[in-house]
């Protein structure tokens, strides 16, 4: 039983004294072998026991064998009497998924102590060497001439070293002096550095950010520290400092729960300098919250609040750098069966004006379309299948209720902000506030005659209440009516053709017209206010006719396979409309509207074509002028492009599971490309897309025209080496308004990526490398903008 625990006590010791994860596999040689109980058993060429020295040696492919654990080497040593064990030659050591490899093992179960000789080992996130590997505590290992690497080649292309390396088990690394290598070339050193080699969140200090640009002088950004505080909450404070602009501190706190709620709480305090001597405190407070509860209700909280707009300068983001108001908001929407109440408010600040906005609060329910019938009666599935005209009645509701408020004091109390008016002395609102409710009501009838024209009829009501009208008299009181009516039907012609790549072309011609009125409300209704969607019609009689033409092109294409069909639905859309007023005597023709669009679907070849054409024109019904048009073109072009990798790289002793395999002058010629069928499997695909816009428009009654292109392309351009580029085209002022570069390199390991942009005056580029495995931990950035 002795042997036994001093067995299990060997591999067990040392195995924990360097571990990481990967998956070998060991060829056996069993000429000699002693099997013992609970699945304990070791094995070798020869084996020796002395009874007098209590000492056991395994000598020749030695291995020793418990469950899924395995260590394997020239020779093993085992000295019960002073309960040490030595493992020697290409020492492999096991345990399930864990593996480290060395050239020697010693292991005191006294001391509880081991090291190993020229070891390595893997991380889940890299690997490590080192000429001495120490246990010196639990989860604790002192490196001697340490190395550590992300990199899987045999020749890592880079690699971090420190002559003392200490490696704490799952937590971090740390390293004094440490050097940064690449291609065995130092290109950085540092006197001390620790990194993190934790799986998932974890507590710890992020890697700050040095650099430079005009407006913020010297800086160093992103002096952070990141706290769990649990499974879904985490908070980031971090610290800015800039030469020339002062310094910036941010708090930054994002949750989350999946199928029940997510948000981020972000504060921004920030003292910029705007002179010698002049500067000020800016501010920024956000909260995001999105909950769905059990009920399948749901509510939105966003929160926005800021000093000015100074607190964003320097930002990178075109979009927040260049905002001019902020708005807060928040929303809860409960569904009931086929109908939504829905409640919200917002505020709105407007930095540049100084103007604020309310809408406190904002409730509406609605009722969707529903047959009339079903008010009265439950039907049977017999009357449900009948085809009676007066089952076509539909009607809808809607009730509206909101209060709005805006907001010019500059120093506003409660009182100005939620619900009270006031005016200067010329009688001018300073702040002003209203409040109503609304509701609507729709009647509808539609049928089909003939089976082929379609007749629409409707009728919908609008009625409001609100706080006061132009006049201050006391809840106000208004309503409006209108009624519609529609006509349309579809004519259907198809053209065969036996030759060529079109098979048939079918022509769909859809007329309709249409006519609405409303009576005179413009005595009734012109004291009243209208806000917010609560507003009913002031207008003159209204009596008016619409027309339209509708033509449609669609293709079937010939396949060569008789099983597949190819069509090209509404390859040609032509639109023509116009309207017709009754109460206007003079010009009762409104302007002519006429659009094409050409759909022509998307090629594939060896290159995929998809364009795309659309034109807007405007015509006087008069002197058939036409006065403004609008074109745009679009094109975009993909493909696959095909990339090949002459000179391969060999994989390290974890990866091709060879483990201390000896480099020789063979191995190297295995790289090398010798015929067509070697140079196939080599090749990697990489996509390519182009798109370009063209947009023209003119207006001949203005007397403007504007034309500009757009185009974006994103390309692989080798194996390593990608492009995205867009840009923004004046073409009338030969102007470029803006453009983006993003170059990125592909470094096996690391990602070395280039972004410039130029919008107006402003640019800024930023230069970024990032370790792909460790995106946290080791990330170099510098940044610069004007």
């Amino acid at each position: 039983m002795k042997l036994k625990v001093l067995l299990l006590s060997v591999f067990v010791m040392v195995i924990s004294a360097i571990s990481a994860q990967t998956i070998t596999s060991i060829k056996d040689s069993l000429s000699s072998q002693v099997i013992l109980d609970d699945s304990l058993s070791y094995q070798a060429d020869s084996i020796s026991y002395y009874m007098n020295l209590q000492q056991l040696k395994l000598l020749g492919s030695a291995k020793i064998l418990y469950g899924n654990s395995t260590i394997s080497s020239d020779s093993i040593y085992i000295n019960f009497d002073k309960e040490q064990s030595n493992a020697m030659g290409k020492v492999v050591m096991k345990d399930g998924d864990q593996l480290v490899i060395g050239e020697q093992v010693f292991y005191d179960m006294n001391t509880k102590t081991g090291y190993v000789l020229n070891g390595a080992s893997q991380f889940d996130l890299g690997f490590y060497y080192g000429s001495n590997l120490r246990k010196v505590g639990d989860k604790v290992f002192d490196v001697d001439d340490g190395i550590y690497t992300t990199c899987d080649d045999k020749e890592p292309h880079f690699d971090i070293r420190a002559h003392r390396m200490r490696i704490y088990r799952d937590n971090m690394v740390v390293g004094r002096p440490v050097f940064f290598y690449v291609n065995h070339l130092p290109v950085m050193g540092l006197p001390f550095a620790a990194f993190s080699i934790r799986k998932g969140r974890h507590t710890g200090i992020l890697i700050p950010e040095p650099g430079y640009n005009p407006s913020d002088g010297k800086y160093l950004k992103n002096i952070a520290f990141f706290y769990i505080i649990n499974d879904y909450t985490d908070i980031t404070t971090s610290f800015d400092f800039m030469e020339k602009s002062g310094w910036r501190s941010e708090i930054d706190l994002p949750y989350k729960k999946r199928y029940d709620y997510d948000g981020r709480l972000n504060t921004i305090i920030r003292k910029y300098i705007n002179g010698p001597d002049v500067y000020s405190y800016e501010w920024n407070f956000t909260e995001r919250h999105n909950q769905t509860f059990r009920d399948k209700s749901s509510l939105s909280i966003n929160l926005d609040f800021a000093s000015s707009r100074q607190v964003w300068n320097g930002e990178t983001d075109i979009n927040k750098r260049l905002q001019q108001s902020i708005t807060s908001s928040i929303s809860y929407r409960k569904p009931f069966n086929s109908s939504t109440m829905y409640v919200s408010g917002s505020y709105t600040d407007d930095l540049i004006n100084k103007v604020k906005s309310i809408t406190l609060p904002s409730a509406s329910y609605s009722l969707p379309s529903k047959p009339v019938y079903e008010l009265f009666y439950t039907p049977s599935d017999s009357l449900k299948k009948q085809d009676l005209w007066w089952k076509n009645f539909s009607y809808s509701w809607q009730g509206y209720a909101t209060h709005i408020g805006q907001i010019k004091e500059k120093n506003p109390s409660f009182s100005d902000i939620f619900y009270q008016s006031s005016r200067d002395t010329a009688g001018v609102y300073i702040n002003e506030h209203h409040s109503g409710i609304r509701q609507s009501v729709g009647l509808s009838w539609n049928k089909s005659f003939f089976s082929w024209l379609k007749y629409g009829t409707s009728f919908s009501l609008s009625e409001i209440v609100i706080d006061r009208d132009k006049f201050n008299k006391k809840l106000a009181h208004g309503y409006s009516y209108n009624n519609s009516h529609s006509l349309s039907f579809s004519l259907y012609g198809i053209r065969k053709f036996q030759k060529g790549s079109i098979t048939a072309v079918r022509h769909i011609v859809t007329p309709s017209v249409g006519y609405s009125w409303s009576p005179d409300f413009s005595k009734e209704n012109s004291d009243l206010y209208s806000f917010s969607g609560v507003s009913v019609s002031a207008s003159k009689k209204a009596s008016s006719a619409t027309f339209g033409l509708e033509q449609k092109w669609q293709l079937k294409l010939r396949s060569e396979k008789p099983e597949e069909k190819k069509t090209l639905n509404d390859f040609i859309v032509l639109r023509s409309g116009s309207g017709y007023n009754f109460e206007n005597k003079n010009k009762p023709w409104n302007t002519i509207n006429h659009s094409l669009s050409l759909n022509a679907g998307t090629y594939e070849g060896i290159i995929k074509i998809s364009p795309s054409q659309s034109f807007d024109a405007y015509q006087d019904p008069y002197d058939f002028n036409i006065n403004s048009w609008r074109l745009t073109l679009g094109l975009g072009i993909s493909g696959n492009a095909t990339y090949h990798d002459y000179f391969t790289r060999e994989k390290n002793d974890f990866v091709t599971k060879k483990l201390f395999a000896l480099t020789d002058s063979t191995g190297i010629q295995e790289n090398i490309v010798e015929s067509i069928e070697q140079l196939n499997k080599l090749e990697q695909p990489g996509n390519w897309i182009l798109n370009f816009s063209y947009d023209y428009s003119k207006d001949k009654i203005n007397n403007y025209n504007t034309t500009n292109l757009r185009s974006n392309a994103v390309m692989k351009l080798t194996t390593n080496w990608s492009l995205n580029y867009s840009n923004y085209i004046d073409l009338n002022k030969h102007e470029l308004i803006s453009q983006t570069i993003n170059v990125v390199r592909d470094l096996h390991c690391w990602k070395l990526t280039f972004a410039y942009s130029k919008s107006a005056d402003f640019w800024d580029y930023r230069i970024v490398l990032l370790n792909i495995k460790l995106p946290d931990s080791l990330k170099l950035q510098t940044t610069d903008h004007k």
